[in-house]
Order: structure tokens, then sequence, then C-alpha cells
């Protein structure tokens, strides 16, 4: 599975925290490694450094093996935060799929 990140213009990333939210997805969807190709992780200041409410979005869209990719999106104060509960939901919506499938 390929992990990838990607960050608008207002959020700086360094090599260490790309590898840390590779990780941090890797162990929450590591189960489903066999059935993903590729995830991508989209994270965006929406307030465009302004401070204000949970601003950082982060979108999760994973490719799966013989079906369309699928979305799953989180807000907060937070870039990790926003990053970790993408990835819950991901973990969320793939465990349904994958029972569903297993139940057919």
């Amino acid at each position: 599975m390929m992990i990838n990140f990607n960050t608008d213009n207002h959020i700086e990333s360094s090599a260490e925290m790309i590898k840390h939210f590779q990780s941090t997805v890797q162990e929450i969807l590591g189960r489903f490694e066999e059935d993903i190709t590729r995830v991508e992780i989209h994270v965006k200041d929406v307030n465009a450094g302004k401070e204000g409410t949970p601003d950082k979005h982060c979108t999760l869209e994973a490719r799966l093996k013989g079906f369309d990719p699928i979305t799953t999106s989180a807000e907060s104060t937070e870039v990790h935060h926003s990053v970790k509960q993408a990835a819950e939901k991901m973990k969320s919506v793939l465990n349904k799929k994958f029972e569903k499938r297993n139940n057919h």
C-alpha cells in the first residue's frame, strides 16, 4: 500500500512529518493492505493561517483493488487529529464494505 501526503501552501511539511502521517495511516489501515493499492492524504488549512474553529481539514482517498475509490474527511484544530480522525473513519467504512463482501 503506497501512502502519499499532500498539503496546501498554508501547511508546512517536513520529511519527518510526512513519515509520521504515513505511519499513522499505515497503523490504522494496515489490515486492509492487500485490498488497498494507494492512499492519498490531502491536508489543508481552511482559514489560511487565521485563528479560528477547527480549520485543519484532511481528506483521505483510498484506491481499492476492484472497487471505486473511497474518501473520508475530518476537521480539527490540529493536522495530526484531522489525519487520524479521517483514517479512523476510513477504517470503519472499509470494515463495513469488506464485511458485506465476505457475507455474500
